[in-house]
């Protein structure tokens, strides 16, 4: 590898790892192949080991209209675009967590999603 495309690679790496928002790509079963650390800052809460691998699984509970919106797509393209969900937090935590979200399916199955904390901006509205 090039010193050049090195250093690209390193400042891509950079910017996805400190954008404030949570990127993903999983498979059609919801297993998590790439993640920025944006989603572990979003969906730490809601999990009993501080790791997101799978999610369905993790959003199936609360909002399992989102899972069924992902398998009756057919095709690719966008599936979701900027569609915002009301999450529960767990542990007796009665807030709120309000997520805005985005899905696209690609040809080869895999979905690719941004998925941002937006609670504090609509308590504003």
């Amino acid at each position: 590898m090039s010193d050049e495309t090195e250093a690209a690679l390193e400042k891509l790496t950079e910017f996805l790892y400190i954008v404030p928002v949570a990127l993903l790509e999983f498979d059609n079963k919801g297993q998590i192949f790439m993640a920025n650390p944006g989603v572990t800052k979003i969906f730490n809460p809601f999990t009993t080991t501080g790791m997101v691998t799978n999610i369905f699984e993790l959003l199936e509970p609360q909002i399992p209209e989102f899972v069924k919106t992902l398998a009756d797509f057919k095709g690719s393209g966008t599936v979701i675009d900027n569609k915002r969900y009301n999450l529960r937090q767990p542990h007796g935590n009665q807030d709120e967590l309000i997520i805005e979200v985005s899905v696209i399916k690609q040809m080869d199955g895999n979905f690719y999603a941004s998925m941002n904390d937006v609670t504090e901006q609509t308590k504003t509205l």
